[in-house]
């Protein structure tokens, strides 16, 4: 009953307030993960492209670093992961630019 009495009445800047907190909190949070993995897959990228210069290298020195099995992984694992990396790249830029136009 009081839940009714609450949703009947208008707001105070004090609940609308905390309500805002925690949509912006909720927001955090899913924006952190989205960080998060970001992070991780632009270290994997730079990982592979360690692995292809030496590789490129070794190659070249006739020493076996690995560049056929780093060639064999490009289209399963490696695309989808500079793919991951840049579609991440925009939606955060975007989502920046989202948040900057909100708050003016």
């Amino acid at each position: 009953k009081k839940e009714e009495e609450r949703k009947a009445r208008p707001q105070s800047r004090r609940e609308r307030r905390a309500s805002r907190r925690r949509d912006d909190d909720e927001k955090a949070g899913w924006q952190e993960t989205l960080n998060t993995i970001l992070t991780i897959d632009v270290f994997v990228v730079l990982g592979f492209g360690v692995w292809f210069v030496a590789a490129l290298v070794g190659k070249q020195a006739e020493v076996d670093l690995g560049f056929d099995l780093w060639y064999s992984l490009w289209m399963p694992v490696i695309q989808p992961a500079l793919g991951i990396m840049m579609a991440g790249a925009l939606v955060s830029g975007i989502a920046g630019w989202l948040r900057s136009r909100s708050e003016s």
